[in-house]
């Protein structure tokens, strides 16, 4: 039996009178031992523990006191008793802040205790409020910001799933949402963001807000839809309320509404798609958003460089990496030194792309960003290409699409385009069979594996032969 069967089966098995041997009767199943240990508790405690119930992740001190509400008294204290009790046990978060968390047979008796779960779900529906708009100073892209992001996801989909089982007005959830955009960005192309994009969908598929809501509704929606490779849904979304958004809406989204547009026009209507990003260029220019300026830059230069404007490509992305200095956003960072690479190799520029590529996959795996180093990988089986290796570009090729079918990843048409060219270059280059005999030895292969054996050409040396 595996180890995960045995732990779903436990909580049952120690259900059972007697599973538990030598202890006195109430303390002869799970649920009895924790009915004798709740009843020693002092009454504030209950209440806090079975307030507790709410968080779907570890919390922090800060965060309990916001849930446990006004009435609590010292939520400090009763946290330190459910402590003192072993009601509460210390956890880890991903930001690194001191955290606890219910174990699972805890979590669920004290939510049988809840009295009014819909109160104390709006408590931690404010917390998270707070957290989205601290984050949102930066558009979630600071990695402190996208850390504690990451460590409230689940806690954020326990309320998403309240507000839309209760059919409650989401108010300035949406909003909050849509002002985090860029740790959706990065986080919404992973397999395991997909509930909650798909509870984010399911709530906005109610009542649509009106307003700057409404602008928020469609921002979050094409860039859910792009995520899972739906361009034309994508599209549609941003068409809805371009015209109202045109009036209403802050140039900076109007921005970002023409580029969504723009990426997601690439394989469907290349003139349109290029003129949105033309004018999101301008909007964005206009706005004084750098962060948003350079976002667009980046976009707005791959779709010339496909189109063979290299030059012009190249001056927009050196302009957003100097904008990057400027706002300290990690992904942009990579983003900007990914495509620089991409320019360099257009011309074959080797010497120039390699550190460009180094760079991007540095600040990639510095916020675990895994599309981003699914495209450095396709990079590198380019840049392998190039430097007459076409083994090493196959094997990179595997790898890169093993990784993105494990973690559910959906390239934007632009990386596809260029992909594809180099897809038909290596597989010409070497027999069918043993250009498949690489893929399937890329595909075996994980990322940290990929990106040992293209450490030469990153470091831009001979590679060692195969």
């Amino acid at each position: 039996m595996m180890l995960a069967e045995i732990l779903a089966r436990l909580p049952g098995q120690l259900e059972r009178p007697g599973a538990v041997a030598d202890l006195p009767g109430r303390q002869q199943t799970l649920t009895g031992t924790i009915q004798w240990s709740y009843d020693l508790l002092p009454g504030p405690a209950q209440r806090m523990l079975a307030r507790l119930s709410v968080f779907a992740a570890p919390f922090t001190a800060a965060a309990a006191e916001q849930v446990a509400g006004p009435d609590a008294g010292d939520a400090v204290q009763d946290l330190a008793t459910l402590l003192d009790h072993s009601m509460v046990s210390p956890a880890e978060r991903a930001d690194g802040q001191r955290a606890f968390r219910l174990l699972d047979p805890i979590r669920r008796f004290a939510a049988a205790q809840l009295t009014d779960p819909s109160a104390t779900l709006s408590h931690l529906e404010r917390y998270l409020l707070g957290v989205l708009h601290a984050a949102s100073a930066h558009y979630g892209s600071q990695d402190p910001d996208m850390r504690r992001l990451d460590s409230e996801q689940p806690n954020l989909r326990a309320v998403l799933a309240w507000i839309t089982d209760s059919r409650r007005p989401p108010g300035q959830l949406v909003r909050a949402l849509g002002d985090v955009w860029v740790w959706l960005l990065v986080r919404g192309h992973l397999r395991q963001s997909a509930t909650l994009w798909q509870q984010i969908v399911l709530l906005l598929a109610q009542d649509p807000p009106g307003g700057g809501d409404r602008m928020a509704r469609a921002w979050l929606l094409a860039g859910g839809w792009m995520n899972a490779g739906e361009f034309t849904k994508a599209i549609d979304a941003v068409d809805e309320v371009m015209p109202d958004g045109r009036r209403a809406e802050k140039p900076s989204r109007i921005a970002l509404l023409l580029m969504a547009r723009g990426i997601a026009r690439a394989d469907i209507a290349h003139d349109q798609a290029r003129a949105d990003l033309a004018e999101a260029l301008t909007v964005a220019r206009a706005a004084g958003d750098p962060l948003v300026l350079a976002y667009v830059q980046i976009h707005y230069g791959v779709r010339l460089g496909l189109d063979g404007d290299l030059d012009q490509a190249r001056v927009l992305h050196e302009q957003a990496l100097t904008n990057v200095r400027s706002v300290g956003d990690e992904n942009l960072r990579a983003e900007a030194h990914y495509v620089l690479a991409i320019d360099a190799m257009a011309v074959s520029d080797i010497r120039s792309a390699a550190p460009q590529l180094a760079a991007a996959v540095l600040h990639y795996r510095g916020i675990d960003h895994l599309e981003g180093l699914a495209r450095c990988l396709a990079a590198l089986s380019e840049l392998a290409l190039q430097r007459g290796d076409p083994h090493l570009a196959a094997r990179l090729i595997g790898t890169t699409a093993a990784v993105r079918d494990r973690f559910g990843l959906n390239p934007w048409p632009s990386v596809t385009q260029a992909e594809r060219r180099t897809i038909q270059r290596a597989s010409a280059l070497l027999p069918d069979g043993e250009y498949h005999a690489q893929l399937a030895a890329g595909r075996s292969q994980t990322i940290d594996d990929a990106l040992t054996a293209a450490q030469p050409i990153l470091e831009d040396r001979q590679p060692a032969a195969a």
